[in-house]
């Protein structure tokens, strides 16, 4: 049930945003989510452990989205087929496999910062600090706060430039 658990954490924002752009009403997308993680739990020991679980998920979300619409087909005019939604689960695949690159990308990233500009950043983005408050506690001006802030925040969009070019390097060579 844990790795259930966190395969389904992993893949839900990815899901709910599949549904969102494919249902107006957001009454009808969460309940449809909470349908989808429903089925997910309900049919887990069929899911095929060798592969990725999101492209899975959202297999289950696209068919749970045609029966929506196939239910509501005398509402009103909609064009809505099972090609549009192939196509819309791919797209959310891709986002979310970039997503988790980016992620990875930036953890490492932040690891790589050090000394003062670490703890300015640190009191600012996990403290909540003002960087008024930030340069009373470490005797700097707030401009001198402002300035580290953005030399950190550079470094680090930088250095995560640097490691997704590399990795799309070694995914092509």
């Amino acid at each position: 049930m844990l790795l259930l658990s966190r395969l389904w954490s992993e893949a839900q924002p990815v899901v709910a945003a599949m549904v969102a752009g494919a249902v107006v009403d957001f009454q009808h997308s969460e309940d449809l989510v909470s349908q989808v993680a429903e089925t997910v739990v309900m049919k887990f020991d069929d899911y095929d452990r060798s592969r990725p679980f999101t492209p899975w998920a959202l297999g289950i979300a696209r068919n749970i989205i045609l029966r929506h619409y196939e239910r509501r087909a005398g509402e009103r005019l909609v064009f809505f087929d099972d090609r549009i939604l192939s196509a819309m689960a791919i797209a959310h695949e891709q986002v979310a496999g970039e997503s988790a690159e980016r992620l990875a990308a930036m953890q490492k990233c932040l690891a790589q910062i050090k000394g003062k500009t670490r703890r300015v950043m640190e009191m600012r983005y996990l403290h909540g600090l003002k960087p008024a408050a930030i340069g009373h506690s470490l005797d700097m001006t707030t401009n001198a706060v402002w300035v580290m802030l953005h030399r950190g925040r550079d470094a680090v969009s930088k250095c995560i430039g640097r490691k997704l070019m590399a990795a799309e390097w070694e995914g092509t060579a």
